[in-house]
């Protein structure tokens, strides 16, 4: 079976009409042989076929992206996924919109991206089902959910997992079949969890404890005291949020007093015990 690409992508990924090459989108494969489109710049066909088996009918855009790997296998996208804790469309207007920036971004640049939680992942067949933004039911453009390959890149936005389900198909996922699969890419391995945790773990790297600001897990008045006095201004955040929800910034002015901003808001007090209360 063949795919048609026109004169100039087939110039730029090196290659030539009649060539035998794998066809990837995520982790799904098929073989096929290039074929010449004339007289088109900057185009392609894929069969029907080929978009059925590998789930290329999810995503609504073009032009795709392509690269063509070491193992003579012609890659389009790559295929983003990004974990999260729940689906997009359960997640609050500020998150919603985010994600929705990033999906639209990635499909000006070709490269695809949804979002799925890790129950929604199909491990016998290798797909999941996922959101990304197309047009609706009502021909409106919205979250729609299509089943996907599962992608080359997981960028790993998991916070807590409430459901006995969710967690044993995460650690499925992360613990098994990420060895097994070792082109899948997993950016964020310790994903949204508890921040003292991750800081202890980064700690254990020399390459990167330099780059890591001196942090204490604070349990005492004692701790912040002697951190103002060696820095003067010192950031609070809890250890298991994000998206600067509850950071706190706390400067020791000059007079003795202590300034406290958090987002659009800052008071002054006057001494450590207020700032606990505070």
């Amino acid at each position: 079976m063949e795919i048609y690409l026109s004169r100039n992508i087939i110039e730029e990924l090196n290659l030539y009409p009649g060539k035998n090459i794998k066809l990837s989108f995520g982790i799904k494969k098929v073989e096929v042989s290039i074929k010449e489109l004339k007289n088109i710049t900057k185009s392609f066909k894929i069969p029907y076929v080929f978009q059925r088996l590998l789930y290329l009918n999810s995503i609504f855009q073009q032009p795709f992206s392509f690269f063509l790997k070491d193992d003579n296998t012609l890659k389009i996208g790559p295929l983003i996924g990004i974990m999260t804790s729940q689906p997009v469309v359960f997640m609050k207007d500020h998150l919603i919109s985010l994600y929705k920036t990033i999906v639209e971004t990635g499909k000006m640049l070709g490269i695809p991206c949804f979002l799925f939680t890790s129950e929604n992942i199909e491990f016998n067949n290798k797909t999941v089902w996922g959101f990304t933004v197309g047009k609706t039911t009502a021909g409106e453009l919205g979250w729609v959910l299509k089943q996907f390959p599962i992608p080359d890149i997981v960028y790993n936005k998991v916070g807590f997992l409430i459901s006995d389900e969710a967690k044993k198909a995460y650690s499925r996922f992360f613990l098994r079949f990420l060895k097994d699969n070792v082109d899948v890419k997993f950016f964020n391995p310790f994903g949204l969890g508890d921040k003292w945790k991750i800081y202890q773990q980064l700690k254990q790297y020399n390459s990167i404890q330099k780059y890591l600001p001196d942090t204490e897990l604070l349990n005492s008045t004692d701790i912040l005291e002697s951190f103002l006095n060696n820095y003067k201004m010192v950031y609070l955040k809890p250890t298991d949020s994000s998206l600067s929800m509850g950071v706190y910034r706390i400067t020791y002015l000059s007079d003795g007093d202590f300034n406290i901003g958090y987002r659009q808001k800052e008071v002054t007090l006057i001494n450590l015990s207020e700032i606990y209360k505070y």
